[in-house]
């Protein structure tokens, strides 16, 4: 079989595959360079290398994304120490020539469990290899150069990671650790910042536990991939919760990627002809295991275990793949307080109470309506605000956060609120339901704090936070990208429409810091790059040049994602021709954030509607609004004009405006409005409104410059991840 053809039946599969040298089965050789990040399921991709390398062999690169990869050379001997083959029959499995197998997983629920490549001896041999990301076994269809071929034995779609597997594969890793720790445990006095300044590491990012050097401390110089600098090779794993230490060096030619993080510091110490004089590691601690370097390891839970084992047996197929339902953190907590809470629900519901008679017998007497109402709402209320520690939110509407959910809900939302009730056994059209639904609601209403609830990003303190589009945040400081929950640092996020950013990975802050530095201090000046190219129009040059409008267009965009620190969100109108392209410049904003799929609208024609579409959402397009009317007096769009100041100036209106009701607070309109249009069809008398405008004349492009909005979008979800990496470095 030709490398096209073995490449492409692992891609269907979902392996994420590579050339490499032909014969070989591993990495060898110069087409086999960037392999550890550069694999690929993409079809376009695989042929490129096909036309290139045609008789290439071909390479499955482990990820959690596309493939987790079990490489048991021993089959049997792995069998006789109760490797759990019998939960793995669903799966992808792969003859090797020398009668082993491959094994492949996706993610599923427990890889987090172990995230790093490690080995397993039984019996003296290397028997097992857990080959999480950035390690290889060759596809099936590949031949050896000894004529050794690797077979399908088992021909399934893969399946999640069995827990049994990683339990099985926990207790042989690392038997003398106990605890979820990450590395070496260290003294109590140990301080991190003392390692690094003693000997001069500089840390340029900190995602997690994982702390990035500029340079590998082992090489005294950045590693490379594809020629270029590939920061996120080695990192410390400095675990403060925990109060352990590790280390990983992902650079195979490195003397660090033989080494644990003892070794490190030995290393260091011996090149500065200094001893190290703070405390450092704990007595009596623990020494990875030989061969396996940055020691990483977790042990299981068996009260998790058991209830996911229930959850994954009782779970359709195509749901386990949800990614929502892949965390862990506080679902248990969670669901036994929702499960609690239903319980006494019912029985309150009820509404009996024991009476005693003049004669000292006890019986049931049913309550009042008015009591038995009351007294479900105040049980509701109660269990959500001190079981579960809500918070009650108002900004345009009502919200409740659920901190063990990290997770915020829009009580104006119909499909939110019933999330929220039917896990207490409150079902839709049922008494008990309307009566909680409507009485939460306005009680947030009266009683929430007044807060900002973000659709896209904002900025506090010296960081700005950008909704990862995960129900968390990327947190940027000028030391770095971080993940983080929502509501850190006092910051809400909500947008559920929001297509996800680009996980913070290690290859991807690898980029982001690579781009940051090509970038220097000017984030917002329009250079030669991926999102400035796409942000770019066809403008009629006469009161700006063509790149001042760029320039413009640029920043306003950025500004998106740090609106709570403006006073002035200028209105973007595009004027041009039909087929100018001046709807597609807004709508290149929107693909960003919800997707190619996006399609603008007109104005509305109701002045309730038009309050709704910009209290709802923090960026609004209104396309081709010079079909409104302005002028007549039994237009409702003339009342418009006010809305508009406000939403550019961040004016306030009622919260009563929104409810027809009497609450005594206010919202601040903050909706960056788009708009497009053949001729500016605001009548002059509207100065207020002229002067918060900024004008974009568009042009109708020549037979040669034009291009169909569909090979627009195509270039744009090519390109995605180095767009949006490239938004987060700027």
């Amino acid at each position: 079989m030709r490398f096209i053809e073995i490449a492409t039946a692992a891609a269907k599969r979902g392996l994420a595959v590579y050339p490499t040298e032909p014969g070989e089965r591993g990495p060898k050789g110069l087409r086999a360079t960037g392999w550890t990040t550069g694999a690929s399921t993409d079809p376009a991709q695989i042929a490129k290398w096909a036309q290139q390398w045609p008789d290439s062999n071909c390479l499955v690169v482990a990820n959690p994304a596309t493939s987790i990869v079990l490489d048991i050379d021993n089959p049997e001997l792995a069998a006789n120490h109760g490797f759990p083959f019998h939960d793995c029959e669903q799966t992808l499995w792969i003859r090797t020539p020398g009668k082993g197998l491959h094994l492949h997983f996706d993610a599923g629920h427990f890889a987090n469990q172990i995230t790093s490549n490690r080995g397993i001896k039984l019996d003296g041999e290397l028997a097992v290899e857990y080959k999480y990301r950035g390690s290889s076994v060759a596809a099936p269809g590949t031949v050896r150069a000894d004529g050794g071929q690797y077979v399908i034995e088992r021909d399934n779609p893969k399946r999640n990671i069995p827990i049994s597997v990683m339990a099985w594969l926990l207790e042989r890793i690392a038997p003398e650790v106990n605890g979820k720790t990450r590395g070496i445990p260290v003294h109590e006095d140990f301080e991190f910042d003392e390692l690094t300044d003693f000997f001069d590491v500089e840390i340029i990012n900190v995602s997690g536990i994982w702390h990035t050097p500029r340079i590998c401390p082992i090489k005294g110089d950045w590693h490379t991939n594809n020629g270029k600098p590939d920061f996120g090779a080695t990192g410390f794993a400095w675990d403060d919760k925990n109060r352990t230490l590790g280390w990983k060096d992902h650079a195979q030619t490195c003397d660090g990627a033989q080494m644990n993080v003892k070794q490190v510091i030995d290393f260091l110490v011996e090149q500065k002809g200094e001893e190290y004089p703070y405390p450092l590691f704990a007595s009596g601690e623990p020494i990875p295991p030989e061969g396996l370097p940055g020691f990483e390891v977790a042990t299981v839970d068996e009260e998790i275990v058991n209830a996911a084992l229930v959850a994954e047996a009782e779970m359709p197929v195509a749901i386990q793949h949800d990614e929502e339902l892949n965390k862990l953190s506080n679902a248990d907590e969670m669901q036994q307080l929702w499960k609690e809470a239903k319980v006494f629900l019912d029985e309150i519901r009820k509404g009996e109470r024991l009476v005693e008679n003049e004669d000292g017998k006890t019986k049931l007497v049913k309550l009042d309506r008015h009591l038995i109402d009351e007294k479900v709402f105040n049980f509701v209320l109660k269990t959500l605000l001190k079981k579960m520690g809500a918070r009650q939110f108002v900004d345009a509407y009502p919200y409740l956060f659920l901190p063990l959910e990290k997770a915020i809900y829009d009580l104006h939302n119909p499909e939110q609120t019933y999330r929220i009730l039917s896990r207490i056994g409150l079902l839709k059209e049922q008494h008990d339901y309307k009566l909680v639904d409507q009485n939460l609601f306005q009680n947030t209403l009266y009683r929430g704090e007044q807060t900002r609830i973000e659709k896209f990003g904002c900025m506090k303190g010296d960081a700005i936070y950008v909704h990862n589009g995960r129900n968390g945040m990327i947190k940027i400081t000028v030391d770095g990208f971080a993940e983080v929950d929502n509501g850190t640092d006092g910051v809400y996020m909500k947008n559920r429409s929001l297509t996800p950013w680009p996980v913070l990975n290690m290859p991807n802050i690898g980029r982001l810091t690579q781009i940051a530095e090509e970038l220097g201090p000017f984030g917002g000046r329009v250079t030669d790059s991926p999102l400035c190219r796409y942000l770019n129009a066809l403008f009629d040059e006469g009161f700006l040049t063509g790149p001042q409008y760029q320039q413009l267009v640029v920043l306003r965009f950025l500004s998106l994602f740090v609106g709570n620190a403006l006073d002035l969100r200028p209105i973007m109108m595009a004027l041009g021709p039909q087929n100018s392209g001046k709807s597609t410049l807004w709508e290149k904003f929107m693909w960003l954030f919800y997707g190619v799929k996006y399609e603008s609208g007109g104005l509305p024609t109701k002045m309730r509607d038009f309050i709704a579409a910009i209290t709802n959402h923090q960026i609004q397009l209104f396309d081709n609004i010079d079909r409104a009317d302005f002028n007549s007096a039994k237009s409702e769009q003339v009342q418009y004009i006010d809305p508009m100041c406000k939403c550019s100036t961040g004016g306030r209106i009622a919260i009563a405006q929104l409810y027809k009701n009497n609450v005594d607070k206010d919202y601040q309109l903050r909706c960056d409005l788009f708009l497009t249009s053949r001729t500016n069809p605001f009548p002059s008398q509207y100065t207020d409104l002229l002067r918060r405008i900024q004008i974009f004349p568009i042009r109708r492009p020549t037979a040669e410059e034009y291009r169909t909005t569909e090979s627009m979008k195509e270039e744009f979800v090519a390109q995605e991840t180095d767009i949006k990496l490239e938004v987060l470095a700027r």
